[in-house]
């Protein structure tokens, strides 16, 4: 079992990363909304868009975006977003994530 100095420095530890996490979730005022899609004018088309424009969507490298082509491709373009979640590597959670970035015209 660790001594009492170990369990300090383990505390001292975790209390520091708890503090780092803080510091780091606060945002700067303005910054959310300025980042919000509503603030763009402009969505990426799922129908027409290469993988590298494809790249710019939240959780999208290489690799996913050539899947998305892929499939676009396999089922003659995309008549809804859900539709994504049928791409190999795309969750619920991703499709979410993505969504308010995306346009089909």
């Amino acid at each position: 079992m660790p001594g009492p100095a170990t369990l300090r420095v383990l505390l001292l530890g975790l209390t520091a990363m708890w503090a780092v996490c803080l510091v780091l979730s606060i945002q700067r005022p303005g910054l959310r909304e300025a980042l919000e899609p509503a603030a763009i004018d402009f969505r990426i088309n799922l129908n027409t868009a290469p993988a590298p424009r494809l790249q710019a969507l939240p959780g999208v490298g290489p690799a996913l975006a050539q899947r998305i082509v892929e499939h676009r491709e396999r089922i003659g373009g995309y008549a809804r977003i859900d539709q994504l979640q049928d791409v190999r590597g795309i969750a619920l959670i991703t499709r979410q994530r993505i969504e308010p970035w995306v346009s089909l015209e």
